[in-house]
């Protein structure tokens, strides 16, 4: 009985040993990527420096990654959302809100940008107030599209008022 479940493991460790090593060997991963592959692919590029009106409030957002960069700037009192859309410097315009209210600004806002068919989803999960705005430390940007794509972006930033 002994010799049969010694027999029994090593055969078992011996598949899990092969198994494993011929997964190691498969490559999934196409040699090229094109731009065919990447269709629906959004990409948030960095803004320039932006210039808030007297009298409102501005929500500045960055992602981090790979490095970090100024991706989303809104103003509460134009209902307009910027960002870099695939390159190309691109308005939305705000359709809903909901949430709690910092600094003018709702912790969830939708924009969709007309000419591209993307709507955004801002969600602001934590903040932390300050004179003249918030410190951001939780937020996030959902990107979808018609077709039914989506992606998520984590960022942090701040919002800042201007007397």
């Amino acid at each position: 009985m002994r010799n049969s479940m010694a027999n029994i493991c090593l055969m078992g460790a011996a598949l899990l040993t092969a198994s494993c090593a011929s997964s190691a060997q498969k490559n999934d991963v196409p040699d090229q990527i094109t731009q065919e592959s990447i269709e629906g692919f959004y990409e948030l590029g960095e803004l320039e420096r932006q210039q808030l009106d007297a009298g409102d409030c501005g929500l500045f957002l960055f992602a981090a990654r790979p490095e970090p960069r100024f991706v989303f700037f809104s103003e509460a009192g134009k209902g307009t959302a910027k960002v870099v859309l695939n390159g190309k410097p691109t308005v939305f315009a705000r359709s809903s809100t909901e949430g709690d209210v910092l600094d003018l600004h709702y912790t969830e806002q939708v924009f969709h940008s007309p000419v591209e068919n993307v709507e955004l989803k801002v969600t602001i999960n934590e903040a932390v107030p300050g004179d003249g705005g918030s410190q951001i430390t939780k937020a996030s940007i959902r990107i979808s599209d018609s077709a039914g794509w989506k992606m998520v972006i984590p960022v942090g930033g701040a919002t800042s008022c201007v007397g």
